[in-house]
């Protein structure tokens, strides 16, 4: 059973996770990195589903969206399976930078996981250990 305190370690892991990489470094925010991320994965995402996964307004995720295309990192076009949805494809750049992302975030993630030899829960502990330490600097 998972009680209040697994529910923090797992929230905080996520948040030392997604903190890992220096988005600006990109010129991302950490909106348009999920953005990327769940393009990535998701094949044929909608923009409906991109406002579900990120939980932003449509004129946020329209903004993100533009910064993206003007960069030529993603692209808007009909669902292969059902010309009416509109769905987002990421561009080689896109595909390249997000790839670049995800291999710091999996090192960051394996360095870890090897200093607790793979224990999970010993991994997520230390995540959040790592995350409250910084935060109380």
């Amino acid at each position: 059973m998972i009680d209040k305190k697994k529910l923090m370690v797992f929230y905080f892991a996520y948040q030392e996770i997604a903190r890992s990489i220096d988005l600006e470094q990109y010129n991302l925010t950490s909106n348009q990195q999920k953005m990327l991320f769940s393009i990535d994965t998701i094949e044929e995402i909608t923009i409906k589903q991109l406002l579900k996964i990120l939980d932003i307004s449509k004129q946020a995720l329209n903004v993100a969206c533009r910064d993206l295309r003007e960069r030529n990192l993603v692209y808007t076009g009909p669902s292969k399976t059902d010309k009416r949805k509109k769905v987002v494809f990421l561009t080689d750049g896109g595909k390249a930078l997000i790839e670049k992302i995800e291999a710091e975030q999996l090192k960051f993630i394996n360095d870890i996981c090897d200093s607790t030899n793979y224990n999970w829960e010993d991994t997520m502990k230390k995540l959040t250990k790592q995350y409250l330490d910084d935060i109380r600097k």
